[in-house]
């Protein structure tokens, strides 16, 4: 896999990359200011037209900690791939862990944690619109 972004594409100051051999950004996507996205194994996939907020972080990686005779230090990580999927909007610092897909048209929360697959029905944000003057 190699890492590619689409068109179309918005990246606000001091977003960070790492290991950005395994990200791959579609059309028409906006990631926030301070975002981190950490890749160093498994693939961080963002679908397209996904609005991100600032101060989100994605990391593929997660420490191992199975062993309870062993540190979690000394038992390494364990990489899987975290997907998102077209039309998705994540709140401000939402973290999105490793083994996260996210549906298509889900909203993300601020401050949510994803580290599973989410169903857009169950992490929905509802706004009254006419409380929130959304048309």
């Amino acid at each position: 896999m190699g890492a590619s972004i689409g068109q179309n594409v918005t990246i606000r100051s001091g977003v960070i990359f790492k290991g950005h051999k395994n990200i791959v950004i579609e059309d028409n996507v906006f990631i926030g200011e301070n975002t981190t996205l950490v890749a160093y194994g498994g693939c961080l996939k963002i679908g397209n037209d996904v609005l991100i907020a600032e101060n989100a972080y994605f990391n593929t990686r997660n420490h191992r900690f199975r062993d309870t005779s062993a540190s979690i230090r000394s038992q390494g990580y364990k990489y899987t791939d975290v997907i998102i999927e077209d039309n998705v909007w994540i709140g401000r610092g939402a973290a999105i862990l490793a083994g996260s897909y996210i549906e298509n048209g889900a909203v993300i929360g601020a401050n949510t944690v994803i580290n599973a697959k989410t169903s857009k029905s169950i992490n929905r944000v509802v706004i009254d619109s006419e409380r929130y003057g959304n048309d």
